[in-house]
């Protein structure tokens, strides 16, 4: 099977788990990010952009 397949058949959040293993700049993608909210992520930490690009169509 390829990767592609891999992913194709992973669900949701294993897809979103699968990327936030690969390095995420918070700067380049968070409003929030000036406000100094390393301690205080709203965002599961980065999780729900990566859910948003996953469900974006193109």
């Amino acid at each position: 099977m390829k990767n592609i397949d891999r992913i194709k058949s992973m669900s949701e959040e294993e897809q979103t788990e699968l990327f936030h293993e690969i390095p995420f700049d918070c700067a380049e993608r968070c409003p929030d990010f000036g406000d100094g909210c390393l301690g205080t992520c709203t965002h599961d930490a980065g999780r729900d952009f990566i859910r948003d690009w996953l469900n974006e169509e193109n």
